[in-house]
């Protein structure tokens, strides 16, 4: 198949996820350098890698700008690989298991959520003479959410006469939980040309539509009290590229798009990765920009420069995300720091081909 014929049945791929529907009542977190997360971005990735194991930490700071206390969220995860059958016997499956663990926290209420999953996926080598692989994985996992009520104020209730002097009557529901979660994934890669590498996959978390209220914990709750607030399904679709300008140059397109509800999100942007074979180490510099769909429409929000150093079996990764709100003018834009570390061990030279940042 020719590379123009790959190109349109891409598109056309895209097209399709983008126009699945999906509705949700709230949102995750999102990181500007998802593919560094790559089990939290899609579990068909775990264990699509050149190395044996992975490891990775990244380290989001948001809002630190106009907050006194930003917005801070914490990812740490490792995922390892096996091989299933012999590539001369027509075999070169892959297996991934991978744990990943998320905290978000917001220290202004000490409102918490923590998770963690246990991802599983394997890879299907398509063909003997070539490296495509159709990918599948599974996410299950566990999230915990809670809040210290002891930085909460509640107004005092009115005497009936002239004053609010009366103590508090409000009835709080329990202050911690915990729910399952639930989650799929599908990628496919392939390499159409010495010198081109393309990668796309579709994910869809929480089709087990977790319930987020503190109240639906509440033994005897209020009648009039909204108890039900799922967190219904988020899909994400994304598309990448690797195409080989030079021997020591590339040119890295991708897209992603997320949708959950009414809200709808797309991260567009490339980078340019320069390459220094003979000490393994190499830099990357690119830019993205992110779009917010809602009621009012898409919208480009945040602009996002990127750099990134790989050092053997390091990559690391810096991110600022500036809110384009401020930058045009106004003066209620969050910003947001972002700081990755990824470890790839026992260093394979494969053809597999996962984007990496």
């Amino acid at each position: 198949m020719s590379i123009m014929k790959y190109f349109y049945c891409v598109v056309l791929w895209m097209a399709c996820l983008v126009l699945l529907p999906s509705q949700c009542d709230a949102q995750d977190v999102q990181f500007s350098q998802p593919f560094t997360v790559a089990q939290y971005l899609n579990p068909g990735l775990t264990g699509n890698f050149d190395g044996r194991y992975r490891i990775m930490t990244v380290y989001r700071d948001q809002g630190r700008n106009i907050l006194g206390q930003p917005l801070v969220s914490y990812g740490f995860g490792g995922d390892v690989k096996f091989d299933i059958g012999s590539p001369v016997a027509g075999g070169g499956d892959l297996f991934g298991v991978g744990v990943f663990f998320l905290s978000d926290q917001a220290p202004t209420f000490e409102f918490n959520t923590n998770a963690i999953s246990l991802n599983l996926a394997y890879h299907k080598k398509l063909s003997r003479r070539s490296q495509d692989f159709l990918s599948l994985g599974l996410q299950f996992g566990v999230q915990q959410r809670n809040i210290n009520y002891d930085n909460l104020d509640f107004p005092d209730e009115f005497n009936q006469v002239d004053e609010f002097n009366q103590q508090t009557q409000e009835g709080l529901p329990p202050n911690n939980f915990g729910y399952a979660d639930v989650g799929l994934g599908l990628t496919y890669s392939t390499q159409p040309s010495t010198s081109l590498k393309m990668f796309m996959g579709a994910a869809l978390h929480h089709f087990n539509t977790p319930n987020l209220s503190f109240f639906s914990f509440s033994e005897d709750p209020d009648p009039q009290t909204q108890v039900d607030f799922s967190l219904n399904a988020k899909f994400t679709a994304h598309i990448s590229a690797d195409y080989n300008l030079t021997d020591f140059t590339s040119l890295l397109p991708r897209l992603i798009y997320i949708s959950q509800g009414d809200y709808q999100q797309v991260n567009v942007g490339t980078y340019i990765k320069f390459d220094f074979i003979q000490s393994r180490t190499a830099l990357y510099t690119g830019l993205w920009l992110r779009m917010v769909g809602n009621v009012d429409g898409m919208q480009p929000r945040f602009l996002i420069p990127n750099i990134g150093f790989e050092l053997g079996d390091f990559l690391l990764g810096v991110s600022y995300d500036v809110n384009t709100l401020n930058t045009f003018g106004t003066n209620n834009g969050a910003n947001t720091l972002e700081l990755s570390v990824r470890f790839l061990g026992s260093f394979e030279n494969d053809d597999y081909f996962c984007p990496q940042f």
